[in-house]
């Protein structure tokens, strides 16, 4: 099983600072600790990847750095668990994916007039060779 992104809930600031407001941040670890408590009960049989997202605890520059394990201290001792990079990449069946955690086409949407599709979307991310084509110029400026 792979989650890509946003596994907890920890609200950004324009800027990319986090809120410092304590109810906010004991939100944010609440969907962590929830989240290891699902992982616990599910590493004894499925492996998972975690790749993080715009909402979870890493860097919000891109690659994003991996989830530290030290989050998930009930899943940390499964040899089944495995915290990745956003961007990831992985095999299959002797196919090879890359996966985002969806941030480069919500970034696109931002870009594009209309309403494209999110698959005409990853298409076009296809045909121009870049995961990123927006990044850094739809982060804001002062």
């Amino acid at each position: 099983m792979i989650l890509l992104g946003n596994s907890s809930n920890l609200l950004r600031e324009p800027f990319q600072h986090i809120r410092p407001d304590p109810n906010i941040l004991n939100e944010a670890l609440s969907c962590v600790d929830n989240l290891d408590v699902v992982l616990s009960e599910i590493l004894p049989s499925v492996p998972v990847t975690i790749v993080p997202g715009g909402t979870d605890a890493t860097s919000m520059l891109i690659p994003q750095q991996h989830l530290h394990p030290s989050l998930f201290p009930r899943s940390l001792h499964y040899s089944s668990l495995e915290c990745a990079t956003n961007p990831y990449m992985a095999s299959f069946n002797g196919k090879v994916f890359v996966m985002t955690s969806g941030q480069n086409i919500l970034d696109i949407v931002r870009q594009v007039p209309g309403s494209p599709s999110t698959s005409d979307l990853l298409a076009a991310t296809l045909r121009w060779g870049s995961l990123f084509p927006t990044n850094p110029n739809t982060c804001r400026r002062k």
